[in-house]
């Protein structure tokens, strides 16, 4: 990235060019026992979207609402004055790199790994993760529940569909997760 901006710099594109910089995934380092992104944890679900404009985008701005990434090509598109597409899942993040607060925040953010039939709903009081349950987990879900530091109230749902049992879990507390 680096490299990057100096040619950028170098070239004299540097204040004519949107920049943006994102993942598609948050990333686990060891929080909860996981390295990977495939499970509900805020630290894997929270990903990392930067942008810079010179001149366009207010320098040092700090989006805390919620956002998705379906929010950034309609945020692109609108930056660059271009066409939106025909069909728009997310909302323009436009207002918010002006330094001003969407009059369309968002009040949840969803999302899910499929191959773990795991779907996650985020509000910014509680979360709510919901697994099938028919694929094996490399540690006792009780383990996973009692090392978790959470903000907020979190319910979680395993349905284990060849046992006929369905296994309710919350846990609250007050830092983290």
């Amino acid at each position: 990235i680096g490299a990057v901006l100096a040619m950028l710099k170098r070239n004299r594109l540097h204040d004519n060019t949107f920049i943006v910089y994102m993942a598609d995934h948050g990333y686990s380092l060891g929080q909860h026992g996981r390295f990977e992104k495939h499970c509900g944890y805020d630290p894997a679900l929270r990903v990392p979207l930067i942008m810079s404009w010179p001149g366009r985008i207010r320098p040092g701005a700090v989006v805390r609402d919620f956002t998705e990434s379906v929010d950034v090509p309609h945020t692109i598109l609108e930056m660059l004055d271009a066409p939106q597409l025909p069909v728009r899942h997310g909302h323009s993040l436009k207002s918010y790199l002006e330094g001003n607060r969407s009059s369309a925040a968002r009040q949840y953010v969803f999302s899910e790994y499929l191959e773990n039939e795991e779907a996650y709903i985020r509000t910014a009081q509680y979360k709510y993760v919901f697994c099938s349950g028919r694929r094996e987990r490399t540690a006792p879900i009780s383990a996973a529940v009692a090392s978790m530091k959470i903000a907020t109230r979190v319910a979680y749902v395993c349905v284990s569909p060849a046992a006929g049992t369905v296994l309710v879990l919350a846990e609250s507390g007050t830092a983290g997760g």
